[in-house]
């Protein structure tokens, strides 16, 4: 196999020589309508063996060409590696055979004879072999659906039994229809159906709950599709559903009934996450959950903005069948201290590890319930954003053994002080293993940076969220000399009062060698400090950068293409910047932004001539997202086929 993959390499020039010349005969056949669907046709994808450009409608056929090409050269390679070996082989042989008998002519024609015998052993295989099953599988996995389906089911039929077996993760569109429609083997397997945000209808429904490819389907959203409840019934009355383990049915206008159809139905028994938020099922909905032994395998449950109350509460907590939840979201909720001791009293909430109480109306009375919970001891993540908790509810937390595996603390403005930040980090506190710490939009300030920073109680830290927090640049100064903050992955400390000197500061900080993420939205660090960005090594690992609001101009984004440390960049968020067509042709220009996969330049006053350089900039071909709005742009609809045409990758425009 390692032969053939460098023989591959070695003949890819031949190989697009010979495509070249059946290209004429690809073109005819497309215009003999042999697949005509008009979708089809403005689609690009990439020949996996030749790595030329074609239209899905006529990709099958052309990897069909070039696996019968490689066949071809494989076979050449053989025969003539064969032959050298033989010479070879002959030479030895009869130099051996002439030693011992130099007259004997027998011994000769005998080692002919086997050598003709070790040719047939040597002959060439198809490539349905040397490209084994295994391997065919298992490359599949990785690939496009829609690829899968539309491309590599047509090559031959070897294919379409090898592709059939292949999990597929399936968002639907009218052109996702039409390629089921077009599919009537029954063991293809789909397993994830994203269906979110688009409006469904009857024919939606009729797939899912009665064609045989949806028989396997373990993960169903249905997010924001305005299904209805008698649309919801007939989904679940199928027999399609009865492996599903995830269902997300979040912002759909649900009421309780629609919910008690789906609790006491067998068919979803084995349901183990169930996703009902931004609906309106109230203590209805929540007591038919809790009631009813087909929820019993639930392990997550998400009823965020739901209506949920005390009562609906009760029946959560009261309930035997809710013993396996390792994830418990009630956002949203108006739930008061009474509920979180509804909770904290539980025996049946003993087994949660992920607790989400964001923007409710508890007070630090909620918080020190949570802490004196014996039956919470086993909770790794805390999300008590937006509530009333303040200082004493952290320092309730943060002294109570039975909080000491919680590694995710989330506390966005929660009233935190100074006085809270140094509750965290005594040294006597039971959370010495957190590694996510979020405080964004409290009052902490410089001197609640520098206790952070110093701490050796938050030497494990990896995601650290200070946004909206009055920092200044020393407070900034003080995370990068920090040699507890070694293992940051992720910062955010956008929406602060931090201008270039800090940036600088973080730029040339050895501590944050190990970012990844880093957003300084709405701070005000100017050219500069893109420039001390761009030219860092020490943040040379960013992946994200997000400045958006941040006054850099030209010459910062200028410096930024140019600059061999960003190169790793998959998303770069420039929003609000007063950049124009000069920025966007550096950025089109930069051979180091090669896998940006997001870019965002958003209100700002680039014209028509930087989003036409940005469309056949041939270092931006890896870009999925990109969004334009508030620029100098008419004719919308037009420069977004344009966008398209040119970014083949390329599936959330906007303008």
């Amino acid at each position: 196999m390692n032969n053939e993959k460098i023989n591959f390499e070695y003949e890819a020039s031949t190989m697009n020589d010979e495509t070249d010349r059946n290209s004429d005969d690809l073109g005819s056949v497309v215009e003999e309508g042999e697949w005509n669907e008009e979708n089809e046709c403005t689609v690009i994808r990439t020949c996996p063996f030749c790595m030329k450009n074609f239209v899905m409608s006529m990709m099958a056929f052309h990897v069909r060409s070039c696996l019968q090409l490689w066949d071809s050269l494989h076979a050449n390679n053989a025969s003539n590696e064969k032959k050298r070996s033989l010479e070879n082989n002959d030479s030895s042989s009869n130099t051996y055979l002439n030693r011992i008998h130099p007259f004997h002519p027998m011994q000769t024609t005998q080692v002919d004879h086997a050598c003709k015998k070790q040719k047939n052993v040597h002959q060439t295989t198809p490539t349905s072999r040397k490209l084994s099953n295994d391997i065919l599988f298992y490359v599949a996995q990785f690939l496009e659906p829609e690829f899968v389906i539309g491309v590599c089911m047509r090559v031959s039929k070897e294919w379409y039994d090898v592709m059939s077996r292949v999990p597929l993760s399936l968002s639907f569109d009218n052109r996702t229809i039409q390629r089921l429609k077009s599919i009537h083997s029954s063991s293809i397997i789909v397993t994830d159906l994203d269906l979110s945000y688009v409006p469904v209808d009857r024919e939606h429904i009729q797939i899912i709950a009665n064609q045989s490819v949806m028989k396997n389907l373990t993960k169903l959203n249905l997010c924001c599709t305005k299904i209805n409840t008698l649309f919801l019934t007939t989904i679940i009355s199928s027999d399609n559903l009865k492996n599903l383990r995830i269902l997300n049915l979040s912002g759909n206008k649900l009421e309780g009934e629609a919910i008690e159809i789906i609790a006491n139905n067998e068919l979803v028994s084995n349901l183990q996450e169930l996703l009902a938020g931004s609906n309106s099922i109230g203590s209805l909905g929540a007591q038919a959950i809790s009631e009813s032994n087909c929820m019993k395998h639930l392990t997550s449950l998400h009823l965020n903005n739901a209506s949920i109350d005390e009562k609906g509460v009760e029946y959560l907590t009261d309930s035997e069948y809710m013993k396996n939840l390792t994830k418990l979201d009630l956002s949203e909720n108006a739930c008061k201290d009474e509920a979180v001791a509804l909770i904290s009293e539980s025996p049946f909430m003993s087994n949660l590890q992920t607790l989400i109480l964001k923007n409710n109306k508890i007070t630090k009375e909620g918080a020190e319930m949570i802490s004196e919970s014996s039956f919470l001891t086993k909770l790794t993540e805390l999300n008590l954003s937006s509530n009333w908790i303040g200082d004493e509810g952290l320092m309730a937390l943060v002294s109570s053994d039975n909080m000491n595996n919680i590694r995710t603390l989330i506390l966005t403005n929660t009233n935190i002080s100074c006085k809270g930040i140094k509750a965290l980090i005594d040294p006597e506190t039971s959370m010495r293993n957190i590694t996510a710490l979020n405080l964004g939009t409290n009052n902490i300030g410089n001197d609640g940076v520098l206790s952070i920073a110093y701490s050796d109680v938050l030497q494990y830290l990896t995601k650290l969220e200070l946004f909206g927090n009055n920092i200044e640049n020393e407070g900034v100064k003080h995370l990068s000399k920090s040699k507890y903050m070694q293992r940051l992955r992720y910062l955010d400390l956008c929406n602060n009062n931090i201008t270039a000197a800090g940036v600088v500061s973080l730029a040339t900080s050895f501590s944050m060698k190990n970012l990844r993420y880093l957003n300084l939205d709405d701070n005000s660090i100017g050219c500069e400090g893109l420039i001390s960005i761009a030219s860092s090594h020490c943040l040379k690992n960013l992946v994200t950068l997000s400045l958006e609001g941040c006054m850099i101009g030209n010459d910062g984004v200028i410096s930024l293409a140019k600059s061999s440390c960003m190169q790793n960049l998959k998303s770069l968020r420039l929003h609000n910047n007063n950049i124009s067509t000069a920025a966007a042709s550096a950025l089109a220009s930069s051979k180091y932004l090669t896998n940006l996969i997001e870019l965002n330049v958003q209100c700002n006053n680039i014209g028509i001539k930087g989003i036409w350089e940005i469309a056949t900039s041939p270092y931006l071909q890896n870009l999925q997202q990109l969004h334009l709005e508030g620029n100098n742009i008419t004719e919308k609809k037009e420069v977004e086929l344009f966008l398209r045409e040119h970014l083949k990758k390329v599936n959330d425009v906007l303008l």
